[in-house]
């Protein structure tokens, strides 16, 4: 969430980060750790995004999608039981993904390009398995870059966290 609140760092902030995304894809590609196992695809490829975007200046609140639907997802999939639509992802796990999209795409002002990726996105989710977050990550930036190509309107402030 801390990279959420950032969105375009300074070239200080920015160094850390690409940093940290480098350590830990390291990391990971070497040892497990408690909580991610070794070559762990999830945590290898967020921290992959997260560095190309970086690098790239683009806007770092256009990944708030990866950062906050899967683990959403994830908690309210294994605290509600419901029944199982595709593999391990459930009913109830795949609609706070599909809330939860909503408002992460704050930023998209097209109400209809909001809504339709509002559903693609938990469907992404959900059918890419350990790849999830390169699934969501390329529907974001895709969209990010096809709004720039027809200049869509796209506002990342948000009144709240700035």
């Amino acid at each position: 969430m801390v990279l959420a609140q950032i969105n375009l760092p300074d070239p200080r902030l920015r160094s850390i980060i690409i940093l940290i995304a480098l350590v830990t894809i390291v990391i990971f590609s070497t040892s497990p750790l408690r909580f991610g196992a070794m070559n762990d695809v999830g945590i290898i490829w967020y921290n992959t995004v997260v560095l190309i975007v970086v690098i790239l200046g683009i806007p770092l609140r256009v990944l708030l999608p990866v950062f906050i639907v899967d683990p959403v997802a994830c908690i309210v999939g294994m605290l509600m039981r419901s029944r199982r639509w595709y593999r391990n992802k459930t009913v109830f796990g795949t609609f706070a993904a599909i809330i939860t999209s909503y408002f992460c795409l704050y930023y998209v002002k097209e109400k209809h390009h909001r809504m339709l990726l509002t559903f693609i996105i938990p469907i992404t989710e959900g059918i890419m398995d350990k790849n999830d977050n390169i699934g969501i990550s390329l529907v974001v930036l895709s969209y990010y870059w096809v709004a720039q190509m027809y200049k869509w309107p796209i506002d990342f402030y948000l009144k709240c966290i700035d």
